[in-house]
């Protein structure tokens, strides 16, 4: 009975399914062998989607601070060229204080110049007021004895004038250098004293 049924035609096709059972079962762990390289592979590209992802994510980053960045660096610029702008009108200033101390100069130099210029008239106006008085008193057009020193009148004393010194314009002694014009008619006549400022005698 053992030897039939293991030598007979349904344990032949026992045997069959058997193997058709354990090949269809290889098939099936293949099959989820397979399953699971492609699972892996999917994890494995879905790992590197997120670094793709988290490259993309760190270069806009870098894009955003290289934005920033350039921001600063033109408000440096801007600030850089307010700081000249400053600068340049710091110098302007100092400028425009230079020309006013120099103005100020000129003014003064006019002032001192003017100053020459009035001098110089009132020299000029001596000089003719001494002129006039030396040709007044070699015309003997003052009657009596006459000295002029700075506004101060010096007198003829009666009795002996050629004891005295008399001076107009310069100091003349009697004695040594006989007078001539009024001082003579002066000597001559023996005058009493006459004081006569420079304001006294007319300038024309």
């Amino acid at each position: 009975m053992s030897d039939k049924s293991t030598s007979g035609p349904r344990y032949r096709q026992h045997l069959w399914l058997v193997a058709q059972r354990r090949v269809a079962l290889v098939d099936h762990t293949q099959r989820r062998v397979a399953l699971v390289d492609h699972i892996q592979r999917r994890v494995a590209l879905v790992g590197h989607i997120q670094r793709r992802v988290a490259l993309v994510d760190h270069i806009q980053r870098r894009v955003a601070l290289t934005g920033r960045m350039q921001r600063r660096v033109a408000l440096v610029g801007h600030i850089q060229r307010r700081v000249a702008l400053v600068g340049h009108m710091q110098r302007r200033v100092a400028l425009v204080d230079h020309i006013q101390r120099r103005v100020a100069l000129v003014d003064h130099i006019q002032r001192r110049v003017a100053l020459v210029d009035h001098i110089q008239r009132r020299v000029a106006l001596v000089d003719h007021i001494q002129r006039r008085v030396a040709l007044m008193t070699t015309q003997n057009v003052i009657d009596g004895p006459l000295c002029v020193i700075d506004g101060h009148t010096l007198e003829t004393p009666r009795g002996n004038p050629g004891d005295s010194t008399f001076t107009l314009l310069r100091r003349v002694n009697w004695a040594q250098s006989p007078p001539v014009g009024w001082e003579a008619h002066a000597q001559t006549n023996g005058l009493s004293p006459v004081s006569v400022s420079v304001s006294d005698i007319a300038v024309h």
